[in-house]
């Protein structure tokens, strides 16, 4: 969901150099929102791993449980954080 920032900050894009440049000093300043996405993001490959797992152990209860329990927390975080990717 959050690809494009997370490349862009990765591999020195304008986000990354916006962020630590100012007039007189080089220093981290990142925006708010796009630390949040990556906390959301990692969240999100963490679920993504446990549900690997579960589908790998034949868990289906609960890989439904934690689909459930995921897409409350996607719509959690869509109104606490919109897609910045676009």
């Amino acid at each position: 969901m959050h690809l494009r920032v997370l490349h862009d900050l990765a591999h020195g894009g304008t986000s990354h150099i916006n962020a630590r440049c100012s007039l007189n000093k080089i220093e981290p300043s990142y925006l708010k929102i796009h630390l949040i996405s990556l906390a959301i993001l990692g969240i999100e490959t963490k679920i993504r791993i446990g549900a690997e797992l579960l589908a790998m152990l034949r868990k289906e209860n609960d890989l439904i449980l934690l689909e459930e329990k995921a897409e409350n927390l996607r719509k959690q975080f869509q109104s606490i954080c919109p897609d910045v990717s676009k």
